[in-house]
């Protein structure tokens, strides 16, 4: 006999009578959200980075959604019309891809706001078919049921990867001792993920009437609590709080109190194993790297493995004892409390007891921890060491604070439609306060406002506070459905996109996809009616032949989605083959492939700079002039659609330099310190703008010093030299940042001092030319360009009049044959 945990008030199902879609329709489409949700998190999660290896899993995706979705939209023109809330919604989604579609008018980059136009195409169709399929009982149950063990089967992955029994790139990683990553390789998109299924996890186990389910939800209490805490998220932790006051005044106090009670005993249990499946986990990785350097993959071991298994036997045990407790707390002690405290749970504001204790207490805990009280004693060292450092005055806030200011310079800029999408990775360092690296602004809603601008952000606001706004409104406060049927994707959609605020895991397609599933979801319980007809502007989409117009036009829309990125995900593949050709030396396959994906997406950057690089392998060879023209023809392509691009800025560079064109290699320099200001290069072993800026400089002013050109020469020289005071001032601007704001690298090198040195030296300001060189004379000696600075410095003191400087002896000692060249800089005039 079962045990009715809670009663509740007879309530409408969410269904209203709407009859389930036809089977074939209704397995299709649930076959494939399922299908979507089990594979979608191990392709990295969907990841939109900005490498060419991301590509293929978000154009496949889009593909195979549009597909699903172009098929049921058919059946959608015949039976389904816009009669209630939920319809506008589904219709409003699509407000998403719009908004980047007319963003692409402006776009800096068309190559990565179209990745995001069949991205958001996406969320819309998911969206939509969340919304249609949540409906019915039997559907809602599905989806939640797809939600919920998705993501513990991402859990579950990620700690068989602790324990060496499967492999996945960086998920669990050596940073801080010990950091899960999980399938995201980003430990704070997978603290964003365990949160939503922490609270997924504390609702099965609060509401379903079924044993098993409230035993196996109550089974992966610890591996979650576990697993959140490893992620070392400052992030998670902060925006947690926040969660739950979001969540908490609309459970019953008894819930409330049952919520704390199961989430203290998780957690509690998480803490008396972490040092030791952290141990476990850290000498595991140590293997599993070591067999990764000496094979080239790494050799996964089995679960009777004696130190996996040694992980195992601490992990289960103590997960299945707290599943326990907490099941019989479940049964027994929660009707029991339902009973005792029936009175009180009547009271008005009864359900703001707990949220307001949890302000005081939370406030009271995070000082003590932060003030080293021995309550931070109690918690495992690093999770210690992260709450401890949790401060306004942290880099990471810091520089989130500064993206943040970044971002809105970038939207005064382009207000009305933004830039597009990639705006932020392509403009961020003409605008950064500080010199900073992040690709990402660490937040969706400030990279959404600065893609998309004030259209963009009207679409995306309306529809999150259209759908919050309507479903409070009808489960929570006209309570017309049961909200334990929908309340997971409230629960879920919330508590990430709260989280996504302060990072960027909306950036990640299997997450971003969960959101709008789950507003989906929201909507699908919205009941309200839309009375359109007899509406003069609104009551044509009530008629049976001018209401097919709708999802006409969005079977029209799911078909170009569907068409463009199977298009790019064939390009993609064809690209790919031309690198594994490349790889196996069969040279002709492989220029026959690039060529194919080249006619398919001619515009596509890696494409062409892929081309650019054959082409320069060529020009090595045959030394051929011819081929260096096909390359400027390339690159001016290119330029035209993808100005930004930070490596074709590289190659117009380089280009120019083979060429000999100095004047031309340097405008690219000064036009790139326009949209770098801190010329940032943003590649290893390239060095900043601004040095290679007053390198140029130098060079150009000798030639003209050469050719008897003096005007040239000052005008030449001056400009190195005002570069060079823009790099001090710019030094100074860093020293009135905050303490603890960490930044890139920046400043005077020995290579600007060589050359700003050479330059007086050349005008014979021996006395500044050496202040210039002096505080980088003890470099190593044995780099060519350390050792022609210290010969510059040591000719400029003799100069000067000192006849053996103290580092003379030192430096003729080790290198004897720089003597006559020195003496000959001496006695040189320029």
């Amino acid at each position: 006999m079962k045990t009715k945990l809670t009663k509740q008030p007879e309530r409408l199902p969410v269904n209203l009578g709407i009859s389930e879609p036809n089977e074939i329709i209704y397995w299709t489409g649930l076959g494939f959200i399922l299908l979507f949700l089990f594979i979608a998190p191990f392709r990295t999660g969907l990841y939109n980075g900005y490498l060419i290896q991301y590509e293929v899993n978000v154009y496949g995706s889009a593909a195979w959604t549009a597909l699903f979705f172009f098929l049921i939209s058919l059946y959608w023109i015949f039976r389904w019309k816009i009669s209630s809330v939920r319809d506008a919604l589904m219709l409003l989604a699509w407000g998403l891809p719009l908004s980047y579609l007319l963003s692409g008018f402006v776009a800096v980059s068309p190559y990565s706001n179209g990745k995001q136009i069949l991205l958001h195409a996406m969320y819309a169709m998911l969206f939509g078919l969340a919304a249609y399929f949540a409906r019915s009982q039997s559907g809602n149950r599905m989806l939640q049921f797809g939600i919920m063990t998705s993501g513990y089967m991402v859990v579950i992955y990620c700690i068989l990867n602790m324990f060496g029994n499967a492999y996945f790139r960086d998920a669990v990683m050596e940073d801080q001792g010990l950091r899960l990553t999980a399938v995201f390789q980003y430990a704070n998109a997978y603290a964003a993920v365990l949160i939503a299924l922490l609270l997924g996890c504390l609702h099965f186990i609060m509401s379903s009437r079924s044993r098993v389910i409230v035993a196996l939800n109550a089974l992966m209490l610890v591996p979650l609590a576990l697993s959140f805490s490893l992620t070392l998220s400052r992030g998670g932790i902060v925006v947690l709080p926040l969660i739950l006051l979001a969540l908490l005044p609309f459970l019953s106090v008894v819930r409330q109190i049952c919520f704390f009670i199961y989430l203290g005993i998780g957690f509690t249990a998480s803490f008396l194993i972490t040092d030791r499946i952290k141990s476990i986990s850290l000498e595991m990785l140590k293997r599993m790297k070591a067999s990764y350097e000496q094979n080239g993959a790494a050799d996964t071991v089995s679960l009777l493995d004696p130190l996996s298994w040694k992980g195992w036997l601490t992990l289960v045990p103590v997960s299945i004892g707290a599943a326990a407790l907490i099941v019989i707390l479940q049964l027994y002690l929660a009707p029991l409390m339902e009973r005792k405290l029936a009175r009180f749970a009547g009271w008005k504001w009864s359900n703001w007891i707990v949220p307001v204790g949890l302000i005081a207490l939370g406030g009271i805990g995070l000082l003590l921890i932060t003030q080293g009280s021995m309550v931070g004693n109690l918690l495992p060292q690093a999770l210690h060491q992260r709450i401890a450092s949790i401060n306004l005055q942290q880099h990471s806030v810091l520089e989130r604070l500064m993206m943040f200011a970044d971002s809105l310079k970038i939207f005064a800029d382009r207000p009305v439609l933004g830039g597009g999408g990639g705006v932020w990775e392509a403009l961020f360092t003409a605008y950064q306060g500080a010199p900073y690296l992040p690709r990402q602004v660490h937040s969706y809603f400030f990279e959404y406002l600065v893609e998309t601008g004030l259209v963009g952000l009207i679409f995306l606001g309306g529809l999150l506070l259209l759908v919050f706004i309507f479903y409070i409104k009808n489960v929570f406060l006209s309570k017309t459905t049961d909200p334990d049927q929908s309340i997971l994707y409230y629960l879920v959609a919330m508590s990430i996109l709260l989280h996504s605020a302060l990072d960027f895991e909306m950036s990640y397609g299997y997450i971003a996809a969960l959101v709008f599933l789950c507003l989906g979801g929201m909507a699908s319980a919205v009941t309200t009616e839309l009375r359109l007809e007899g509406s003069k502007l609104w009551g044509w989409l009530t008629d049976k032949t001018w209401g097919r117009l709708v999802p006409g036009m969005i079977s029209a829309a799911a078909l170009i989605v569907l068409i463009i990125s199977f298009y790019d995900y064939q390009a993609n593949r064809t690209f790919y083959t031309y690198l594994d050709q490349s790889m196996k030396g069969n040279n002709a396959h492989a220029n026959q492939a690039l060529e194919k994906a080249l006619k398919a997406r001619p515009n596509h950057p890696e494409y062409v700079l892929a081309k650019v690089n054959e082409l320069n392998k060529m020009y090595n060879q045959t030394g051929d002039s011819k081929i260096l023209e096909e390359v400027a023809k390339h690159l001016q392509q290119l330029s035209k659609k993808e100005p930004y691009n930070r490596l074709l800025v590289e190659q117009q560079f380089i280009l120019h330099l083979r060429k000999d064109e100095l004047p031309e290699a340097l405008d690219v320099a000064y036009s790139r310190l326009e949209s770098s200001i801190w010329g940032l290069s943003l590649f290893e072993d390239f060095p900043n703008w601004y040095d290679r800026a007053v390198d140029l400089n130098l060079q150009l002013g000798d030639q003209a010093r050469k050719n008897n050109d003096p005007a040239a020469q000052q005008k030449y020289w001056d400009d190195a030299i005002q570069l060079y005071q823009t790099v001090l001032d710019k030094m100074k601007e860093l020293e009135q940042l905050p303490e603890g704001q960490m930044h890139e690298p920046f400043g005077v090198g020995p290579g600007m001092a060589l050359s700003i040195g050479q330059i007086y030296y050349l005008r014979n300001d021996y006395k500044t030319a050496a202040d210039v060189m002096e505080p980088y004379t003890e470099g190593n000696w044995e780099l060519p360009a350390s050792r022609e600075l210290t010969r510059w410095y040591l000719a400029a003191r003799m100069r000067q009049g000192e006849e053996h400087p103290p580092l003379y002896d030192k430096f003729i000692g080790q290198f004897p044959d720089e003597k006559e060249w020195i003496e000959g800089m001496v006695h040189y005039d320029a």
